[in-house]
């Protein structure tokens, strides 16, 4: 069992425009847990100074404020409710966390000998694109375990297509690309077709950034090793990755680790280099494809395109030495090191073993300190140094004051392990700085978003234009045309230069034209179409359609139809088009759209009359609408009903919405009794006593003799007193009557009631 139990947060110092950890708004979910609602889900909020946030569910409706302390660890439970059991569903599950200043934030899922956890990434760090990484699943006593992911969404019309690597629990083969639309707070978990079935390698793209998680609700590391666990991480974007990484097992030299390397691109030459610096592995590695090897050493690894590397520990009957459960860890890379890394190891849970890795260059490791003890133990590995220091539980703090280390904690006990990464940059490292375009006489921003104090950066414009090195600047092109830029970016942390090259278009501004104003039925899906009146597109340049309007509504695509599903009244309102030609946007084009509420025609009260006191003639009118349908298919707006009955109509308004209405008339007429107070028994008129009413429901009539026997009971009006009594003929004389009934007052109304009275037998 892996319980964690190492909570990290950064201090910043670098410039605020880079990323990192550190976050005021978080987005993610909880992945299925082979224990289901047993689990336990845990959320462990840390913070550089006092603040205050709340955690939002909407989906549960679900919100709770916090308080953190500086430089301690707020922990809060979770419900189980929170957990995403099940595959390729969409569910309002996405769990919001929302600070007053930076926090960093992690989730602990576990149950019994079953555990896991992972660094949560603030909305700033994540991006569009993602690969999945994960492993196999077992399945045994306690259910089959998958592997998994899900997607959390923190905007609306948020639109993703996921090119499958591994069939799905819902049959959907591999390489097939699933496309879903997800809105604010909304989830989709997939899963593996079944244990034996691993999802890495899933790449998952969106018109909007969002977060995604991934791992395996129960799984065996490697196959065929016992002892099991849930396997959970936060996917890091694609324009995070880094090239170069130092992978340092958990027990260097005395126990092995599984690493797991895949790549962003095709051609992809992978190195592994030992801590002699001798090459002991290469291979070639194409986009989404991996590699597994394991190590028992520090291994440097670089690709000559950027890589995602796993860590795995292994189940510990394949582990000499005390150990839990299998973990996966996400490695940092070496760009993306820090200067200060706050860590948190901890001995709940039975953890006895507590250990910090660090690693750093060559040239900084002097100045690196552990609680501010200079650490000595350092063993290289080409141009990094790295160290695995023991440590008490508690808070623990590394600073360096170079350019930065790369940290992670993790601990062991008899059955307990727990591993974290620690804080890093995440800076978008791979993405290019230079814009696309913009249009003629329009200033073009160039932001290369890189630390300032880590990065330079040189923009060649050309020889007519002119080379600038100022991290961020504004240069407007007076002609049109298409004009080669290249952006040379110097890590001075790693000595190491990048080119990039590419063309920026320079083009006239357009027009673009929208769909005239429509109106449409509550729930209709909302249609709109941008008409571009043939706007040239330069040659190698991209046509993108950028929707806004009422409600939060926002949709960037190349396709310049819309389709709205569901509308509502709130969607009503004014929506804007523009259109991007490579970076060029045209003129904002409007259009209306109303959204009406089904008609709600009024046939007014059931009604209650009686045809023996008035004659039934009323005539009903449901308003002014277009049409009217009425049940008898007549079509008029006044509808004159004579009897009793159940009326209704529909009508539509004049864009065709329909609303609908009924009326019931009944006629009742109050309950009236005629009885005789004598009768005569074998005579020829009069020869009998029953129940004798008008506008009766049912009645049950009981007679009764001078000495109270009952000597008659009848509930059928058909069915009347003959004047006998046990098989003979009733004495006579004066007898009781009850007539217990259900019927109608003077108003219509259903009653029930008693009549009595007397009657005189006469023979």
């Amino acid at each position: 069992m892996k319980y964690i139990l190492s909570f990290f947060f950064i201090m910043l110092s670098i410039v605020l425009s880079a990323q990192s950890n550190e976050g005021t708004e978080f987005w993610f979910a909880f992945m299925e847990h082979i224990d289901g609602r047993d689990a336990d889900h845990v959320i462990m909020i840390t913070s550089r100074t006092n603040t205050t946030g709340t955690i939002n569910i909407e989906g549960l409706e679900y919100s709770r404020s916090f308080t953190v302390t500086a430089n301690q660890v707020e922990i809060i439970n979770i419900p189980s409710s929170a957990q995403f059991i099940g595959s390729e569903d969409i569910r309002n599950l996405g769990i919001q966390i929302t600070t007053a200043l930076p926090v960093s934030v992690y989730i602990h899922q576990y149950h019994n000998f079953r555990s896991e956890a992972a660094l949560v990434l603030p909305i700033s760090s994540l991006s569009d694109q993602y690969y999945v990484m994960s492993n196999f699943g077992i399945s045994g006593d306690f259910g089959e375990g998958l592997s998994q992911f899900c997607i959390v969404a923190y905007e609306d019309e948020t639109e993703v297509d996921i090119l499958l690597s591994a069939t799905t629990k819902k049959g959907v083969p591999r390489n097939t690309t699933i496309s879903q639309s997800l809105n604010k707070g909304e989830v989709y978990q997939v899963q593996a077709t079944n244990s034996l079935a691993d999802i890495t390698g899933t790449f998952v793209s969106g018109n909007k950034n969002f977060a995604i998680l991934a791992g395996c609700s129960w799984s065996q590391v490697p196959l065929g090793c016992r002892y099991y666990d849930n396997l959970l991480e936060m996917m890091t974007p694609m324009d995070t990755w880094g090239k170069e990484f130092v992978a340092v097992p958990t027990l260097e030299g005395r126990e092995s680790d599984i690493f797991r390397i895949l790549s962003s691109q095709d051609n992809n030459q992978v190195e592994i280099i030992n801590s002699q610096g001798n090459l002991i592995s290469s291979f070639a590695l194409h986009r989404g494809e991996y590699q597994e090897l394991e190590s028992t050493n520090a291994l440097y690894i670089k690709g000559s395109h950027p890589v995602i590397i796993a860590q795995y520990m292994k189940g510990s009957q394949c582990q000499s030495h005390i150990n839990g459960d299998p973990s996966m860890l996400i490695l940092n890379s070496l760009e993306q090191i820090r200067d200060t890394v706050i860590i948190f190891n901890s001995n709940l849970q039975n953890i006895t073993e507590n250990y910090i890795s660090i690693i750093s260059k060559n040239s900084d490791k002097e100045s690196v300190q552990l609680d501010g003890n200079i650490i000595t133990n350092w063993k290289t590995i080409g141009e990094f140094s790295y160290s695995i220091s023991e440590v008490r539980s508690g808070t623990h703090t590394i600073t360096n004051a170079g350019c930065g280390v790369i940290a992670s904690a993790y601990g062991m006990g008899d059955k307990e392990s727990y591993a974290y990464g620690g804080g890093a940059s995440f800076s978008k490292i791979n993405a290019s700085p230079l814009p696309e375009g913009q249009c003629v006489n329009i200033p073009v921003t160039f932001d290369s978003e890189l630390p300032e104090t880590r990065y330079d950066i040189t923009w060649d414009l050309g020889p007519d234009i002119g080379v600038f090195q100022d991290h961020t600047f504004e240069y407007t092109y007076d002609e049109i045309g298409i004009y080669p830029a290249v952006a040379t970016i110097y890590d001075k942390c790693f000595d190491q230069t990048e080119i990039i090259e590419s063309d920026i278009i320079i083009s006239l501004r357009q027009n673009v034209d929208v769909s005239d104003n429509s109106a449409y039925c509550l729930g209709d899906s909302i249609y709109l179409q941008a008409i571009d009146s043939g706007i040239d597109i330069p040659a190698g340049g991209a046509l993108t359609y950028h929707w806004t309007g009422p409600d939060n509504f926002s949709i960037s695509q190349v396709d310049p139809d819309v389709e709205i599903a569901n509308s509502t009244i709130s969607m009503s309102g004014q929506y804007k088009v523009i259109a991007e030609v490579s970076g060029c946007e045209t003129e904002p084009a409007y259009t209306d759209v109303d959204i009406r509420d089904f008609p709600k025609p009024n046939l007014g009260a059931d009604t209650i009359l009686c045809s023996k006191i008035e004659e039934i003639n009323i005539q009903i009118d449901p308003g002014e609408y277009d049409t009217y349908l009425w049940q008898d298919n007549s079509s008029s707006r006044i509808l004159t009903i004579t009897e009793e009955g159940e009326y209704n109509v529909v009508v539509t308004d004049d864009i065709g919405c329909e609303g609908g209405d009924a009326i019931v008339v009944n006629d009742r007429c109050p309950t009236r009794f005629y009885l005789p107070n004598i009768f005569t028994p074998n005579s020829y008129n009069n020869n009998s006593f029953g129940i004798y009413a008008d506008d009766i429901i049912d009645a049950t009539m009981s007679i009764y003799d001078k000495w109270g026997n009952l000597v008659f009971v009848t509930s059928d009006s058909s069915n009347a007193w003959q004047g006998n009594y046990n098989n003979q003929d009733a004495i006579q004389g004066i007898y009781t009557y009850l007539i217990d009934f259900q019927g109608y007052d003077d108003e219509g109304n259903i009653i029930i009631g008693r009549h009595h009275g007397t009657v005189l037998l006469v023979r």
